[in-house]
Formats: C-alpha cells, structure tokens, sequence
C-alpha cells in the first residue's frame, strides 16, 4: 500500500512539475511576479482563442489522467470505498491541483506550455478575493451540486447554465475573452507572458490520429461484407497442404495421405480415414 502511494505522489509531482525542467529554453522558465507582471503590460495583442482554448483542454486531460491513476490506487482498498468516496477524491485533487497552481501563484501546465497568464489586467495578476470565488465556483459548487443531486431537482437551472454557456462561448469567440462562465464572472483575463515567443504547433500527433481514425472506419465497414467460415476453412486446407509438402519425401511410403499418420494398418472396411 505505501509502495502505491509513493508511487502515486510521484506521479503527481512528476507531472505538475516536469512542465519546467531546469534544461529547457528560457522561454518556459518559471517567471517571477515582477517579470511576469512586467512582460504582460508590454503585450498589446489579443490572445489567440486557439492557445486559450488548447491551455484548457491541457488542463482538464491533465486532472483525467491524475484523477485515473488516483482511483486505480483505490482498488487496492475495501471493496466500496472507490465508489462511495469517488466525488471526495474528485474533490481532493482538483483543490490539489489549484493549490499547486493558481492559489501558489504558479501557471497551470495548460496555460504554461501556451505562454499564458491569469490576470485582472494586463499589469496585475488575480487578486486573493479572486481566488476565493475561484474555488467556490469551480471546485466546491460543482461537487456540492453533484453530491445533492440539485442538478436533478432543479433542472431549469441547469438549462439556463447551458444557455449562458453557450451564450459566453459565442461571446468568446467574437471577444477573445472569457473562455468559461467562471472566468467572465470574476473577470479574470488571459495574457500572453513573453510576446515575443512564436506558438510551436505540431501536427504528428494529429496526423496519427487522423489516419487511425480513417483506418478504423474503413475497417468497420469492409469487414460485415467478409465470409470468415470460408477464410477459416482456406487457411486450414493451406495448412494441411503446406504440412503435407514438408513431408520428407522418404517417408511418403509410410504416411497416410490423409490425416497424415505413421502408423499404416490394413483397410478392412471404406470409410473416412
């Protein structure tokens, strides 16, 4: 059991801090607050909706994989904790993982590997009032909402937060602001850190899932169309065949044709072999 949660704070610490190696190029180096605050007052550009976007999803996938790995460690506990206690643990990390990030004044790995930045405006960082709300609304709002079941007793609520979202992710795309409901609430902005670094985009990954993708599909639609009683039954008469022909030819007096065997006998009545 220790052995599993050694290893799993590891993993958590390895993953929240590899984003920052101490041989990687200036450019994702921790910055301090007074660099960081400098550097984004000198940027006057409108943050791209990709990289805000990309930071995100980096973010979320990133909680996925922690959270995974978090209730794989719980099968090694009583049969039933995993399941009663799963919101908990949910509940647990994301506050972890806040902690580690924004609530230390650190980027989150998302916001990181996209040169950007939590802030009020362009010269400061979120305030500490901010942060408050950013917990209540994110972490403990969702998990209080999911753990009363609100969202199925008051089920227009939930309409009309779907309708907002929607409404925000428009606005978002026109403003380039704003990405979640949480964020226009608290005013809380993205900027880009240094505004000189050029976005890195590499399609390989992409390009991998693409033709896997295409792959998959072609496959699912050509194989109804295949017979496998007859492949299987060429593929058994290749094999006899080719068995056959392996046969030393000295001993072809003395094997059955057929099925092949040594011990030759007498036929006394006609029959399969």
């Amino acid at each position: 059991m220790q052995v599993h949660l050694q290893l799993s704070r590891k993993v958590i610490a390895h993953c929240l801090h590899s984003f920052t190696p101490s041989n990687t190029s200036p450019s994702l180096q921790p910055l301090t607050l007074q660099s960081r605050r400098r550097n984004m007052d000198k940027t006057g550009k409108r943050v791209n909706r990709i990289d805000q976007l990309d930071a995100m999803m980096i973010d979320a996938e990133l909680g996925y994989m922690l959270f995974a790995q978090l209730v794989r460690i719980m099968d090694y506990f009583p049969h039933g904790m995993k399941v009663k206690y799963e919101d908990e643990l949910r509940l647990l990390l994301d506050y972890l993982f806040y902690k580690m990030t924004i609530g230390s004044n650190n980027r989150t790995p998302g916001n990181l590997l996209q040169n950007l930045d939590f802030g009020l405006d362009r010269a400061h960082l979120i305030t500490n009032k901010q942060k408050f709300w950013y917990v209540i609304l994110s972490i403990l709002l969702p998990y209080f909402f999911k753990k009363l079941k609100l969202d199925q007793k008051f089920k227009w609520i939930m309409k009309t937060l779907k309708v907002a979202k929607f409404i925000n992710f428009i606005l978002f795309l026109k403003t380039f602001e704003y990405r979640n409901l949480i964020e226009r609430i608290l005013q809380i902005k993205l900027y880009h850190v240094e505004q000189n670094l050029e976005r890195n985009m590499d399609f390989t990954f992409i390009n991998r899932v693409i033709v896997w993708n295409a792959l998959g599909k072609a496959m699912t639609s050509f194989l109804p169309f295949l017979d496998f009683t007859k492949i299987t039954s060429f593929f058994a008469s290749t094999a006899s065949i080719t068995s056959y022909c392996n046969v030393d030819s000295s001993d072809l007096e003395s094997i059955c044709g057929v099925c092949q065997s040594s011990s030759l006998c007498m036929p006394y009545k006609t029959g399969v072999c």
